[in-house]
């Protein structure tokens, strides 16, 4: 066999190779917006949720907590398919972009998602937000972003998540929030 041969036949083998360890599909999907919804709307937000390893969990909740207009869409879009995990990790992901792009968060992604969870507590096991100082200035910063909002379309939202945000804080500070003393 010549080394040509040798080299066209293994070509064609190695397709075979991966697909046989299941790996085309969930390892290679292309992690882009565009893509993300084109298999949203084909295949629904459950099933696309279903096929994301934990890697592409991760690298979907970053993108998100960038605040793109695209992303912010994924995540209202995906959060109809996924189960409570799932669905507090898009949350939380969501709540970071808030300080990033709030009036973006409140006017995409508010109506699909509850302003409870965008706006109240961060997920207290990431070590951005794991003690109170940090969960402290987290709050701070999102209640700073939201307040400096002025589009109209989005008042009655912005009102809504800064009084979550207060009460959350209000909570955080007490004694028996979720740093306060063990009861």
């Amino acid at each position: 066999m010549s080394y040509r041969s040798f080299l066209a036949v293994l070509l064609c083998l190695l397709p075979w190779e991966f697909a046989m360890a299941g790996q085309v599909d969930a390892e290679m999907l292309e992690l882009s917006p565009k893509t993300m919804m084109h298999r949203i709307r084909s295949h629904g937000a459950a099933q696309v949720a279903s096929e994301l390893t934990d890697a592409q969990w991760v690298a979907v909740r970053k993108e998100i907590e960038k605040g793109s207009t695209s992303w912010l869409a994924v995540a209202s879009d995906l959060y109809s398919g996924t189960d409570a995990g799932d669905s507090e990790l898009l949350i939380a992901a969501v709540g970071v972009a808030l300080v990033r792009v709030p009036a973006r968060v409140l006017r995409t992604s508010a109506a699909q998602m509850p302003i409870e969870g965008i706006c109240g507590y961060p997920d207290l096991t990431d070590p951005r937000t794991d003690t109170r100082q940090k969960t402290e200035s987290y709050l701070s910063d999102r209640l700073v972003a939201v307040d400096k909002v002025t589009a109209n379309d989005v008042a009655a939202k912005r009102r809504e998540c800064i009084d979550v945000l207060r009460r959350t804080r209000d909570e955080v500070q007490s004694a028996g929030g979720p740093f306060g003393a063990k009861r």
